[in-house]
């Protein structure tokens, strides 16, 4: 039985350091949270998120990942740096507290003399004295730090840099790479590359007309360039994402030859039905 005064004491010290490590867990996760999702915002992860799913939950899902790997981080960090009471106790009383604490259970005339001295030296000690207040507001400083810096990141130019327009170019370069070898090409052959790389023609009919489609070296992404006649090219500034009408005559003056004469015939019957 607990029938020593210091003890009620004591316990009311070990609820204050509990109360001080939770503090401590809870910051440490803030901190890692923090941090991670710094992390993501230079990576760019959280506007991929926000760019494929912006009107759904998902958009969340780094923040959410962030805020995991914090309490993951709190948890073990706080198992691994856990503090008894008896060791924030100063000397000797640290060592005849723990001599008690051990020894509770025993009717001495030795331990009633230990306890009577625990008992008048614990009554005086606030909870306030026996913590380093310094790892507190180090934890504070850093959590504080790292959520402002998240914060600059994701209202800054750097995260609208990092706002991808159109991740569609990234499956491109996927399928490419796929086409590829599955077309058993590897490095020691690249010398011998030819048009037939990507595959047979493709074949597109336009006014009951067919034409050969093939794309050739130096059209697609990781190919090589071959070299080529200098053409003039017409273009036309408009606001991005958005067409501009352009002459047919324009048009069909920059189309190959071979197809010009089947495309023009095109537009004029669509222009005679219309």
């Amino acid at each position: 039985m607990e029938s020593y005064g210091f003890l009620s004491d004591l316990n009311r010290l070990k609820a204050a350091c509990r109360k001080f490590e939770r503090k401590i867990a809870v910051l440490n996760g803030i901190t890692a949270a923090a941090a991670c999702y710094s992390l993501f915002l230079l990576l760019g992860v959280s506007s991929y998120f926000r760019f494929y799913w912006k009107d759904s939950p998902l958009a969340y899902l780094p923040a959410l990942l962030a805020l995991a790997v914090g309490a993951v981080a709190a948890h073990f960090v706080g198992k691994r740096s856990k503090t008894s009471v008896f060791q924030l106790l100063p000397d000797p009383l640290s060592q005849m507290a723990r001599t008690g604490w051990d020894n509770r259970q025993t009717g001495s005339v030795i331990m009633e003399s230990l306890a009577g001295e625990l008992k008048r030296e614990l009554a005086g000690l606030e909870e306030s004295g026996i913590f380093d207040r310094r790892r507190l507001y180090r934890r504070v400083g850093a959590a504080v730090g790292l959520g402002l810096v998240a914060a600059l990141i994701a209202q800054s130019q750097i995260s609208a840099d990092l706002t991808p327009e159109d991740f569609s170019a990234l499956g491109g370069i996927g399928e490419s790479a796929l086409g590829l070898f599955q077309n058993g090409s590897s490095s020691e052959d690249a010398k011998n590359i030819t048009p037939s790389i990507y595959g047979k023609p493709s074949l597109a009919v336009l006014a009951e007309s067919k034409l050969e489609l093939e794309i050739y070296p130096g059209s697609g992404v990781g190919s090589r360039a071959l070299p080529a006649e200098a053409a003039e090219h017409l273009f036309s500034d408009a606001p991005p994402g958005q067409g501009v009408a352009v002459a047919s005559e324009l048009y069909i003056e920059s189309l190959p030859a071979q197809h010009r004469d089947i495309i023009k015939r095109y537009f004029e019957r669509l222009a005679e039905a219309e």
